[in-house]
């Protein structure tokens, strides 16, 4: 009997805290499946099935990092500089938080400012320093992208406090539930189901594949879409990976979209136990190769621990291989111009505990 009342206290919690956002209606999975290919009996996958001779990584069990999980000193920061007129320059602010600039237009991926990227407080999980800039000092936001519904990336405290600030919320099919729970008008938000392309303000943004998965709470896991994404106007082309494990829509993607000046993946938070929804680092490198990029940077690294691995580890694995390609490494904060971006691969971690 106790039991029976403790799962309906905490039912009800669910039903009435809005940080748990809302499930999409009967309706809105209606037109999910007639808009989406990877939509069946109301919850989303991918085709793993594509994949079963693929060799994912064989680094699951190496570590070359003899630090901690969580830094002994601050990270070394830059202060942002969002007075750039370029075609192209990015803010990296953290964990997977970017600011891009480009054609004109202000663009935010991903934004977590908290200290926590759980429902409540975790102390294992606190953020490793306060963020490099507060909300109220960014920008006006033109379009702010959310690659799933996962707490590190749809960081319900941040959206509450940047949603005056952003003109246009793009998101995968479902997280729009979320943000309407949050009162975020209709009319700011665009779903969108992979391959689904719009263009606004001479800027195409397409939603694209990622293998991994959504869920909020207890009741909705897949219930939502989870995505990458591309950006492209008439000068330049970049792909935004959100997470994911390793797969074949890497090179689903390159085949549509040929090349990129720069993919930002992740590359951090992995574990062999979960190879198939997040990539070590040698994986983010060898998709950041078949997608053909001029230049890739690692995210998902250096606000949070949500692994068991060295908070450096990437870092050091990625620095032990002949990658070719230009690993961009900014410091946290630091605003990079693409005209400039080689400047950007300062080994800085290795002067830090």
């Amino acid at each position: 009997m106790y039991l029976i009342i403790m799962l309906c206290i905490v039912f009800v919690l669910y039903r009435m805290d809005p940080v748990f956002g809302r499930s999409p209606s009967k309706k809105d999975c209606q037109n999910y499946a007639q808009r989406s290919h990877n939509y069946k009996n109301r919850k989303f996958f991918y085709d793993d099935h594509l994949d079963q001779d693929q060799k994912y990584s064989i680094h699951a069990k190496s570590v070359l990092s003899h630090k901690g999980k969580r830094p002994k000193s601050p990270l070394p920061t830059h202060k942002p500089d969002f007075s750039n007129t370029s075609d192209l320059s990015f803010t990296w602010l953290g964990h997977s938080t970017l600011l891009i600039q480009m054609h004109g237009k202000t663009i935010l991926v991903d934004p977590i400012f908290s200290w926590y990227p759980t429902p409540v407080p975790f102390g294992l999980f606190k953020r490793f320093d306060r963020p490099v800039i507060d909300i109220e000092d960014l920008p006006e936001i033109d379009y702010c992208l959310i690659t799933h519904n996962h707490y590190d990336h749809l960081d319900y405290a941040s959206i509450i406090k940047l949603k005056d600030k952003v003109h246009h919320f793009i998101v995968p099919l479902g997280v729009e539930k979320d943000l309407e729970r949050w009162h975020i008008s209709k009319t700011k938000i665009i779903n969108m189901a992979w391959q689904e392309e719009i263009r606004r303000e001479g800027i195409m943004f397409g939603c694209q594949p990622a293998r991994h998965f959504s869920q909020r709470s207890l009741f909705d896991r897949n219930k939502t879409l989870w995505c990458s994404y591309v950006i492209e106007t008439n000068k330049h082309r970049i792909y935004i990976g959100g997470d994911s494990g390793f797969g074949h829509h890497f090179s689903d993607i390159q085949k549509r979209y040929s090349s990129f000046d720069i993919v930002f993946l992740e590359c951090a938070q992995y574990d062999g136990r979960w190879m198939n929804i997040h990539m070590f680092p040698e994986d983010a490198l060898q998709a950041a190769k078949i997608l053909h990029a001029h230049y890739f940077v690692p995210i998902h690294y250096g606000a949070y621990s949500l692994s068991v691995h060295p908070w450096d580890d990437p870092l050091v694995r990625l620095s032990a291989q002949d990658t070719k390609i230009p690993v961009i490494t900014p410091l946290i904060g630091t605003t990079v111009d693409i005209e400039d971006i080689e400047d950007y691969q300062d080994h800085w971690w290795e002067k830090i505990q």
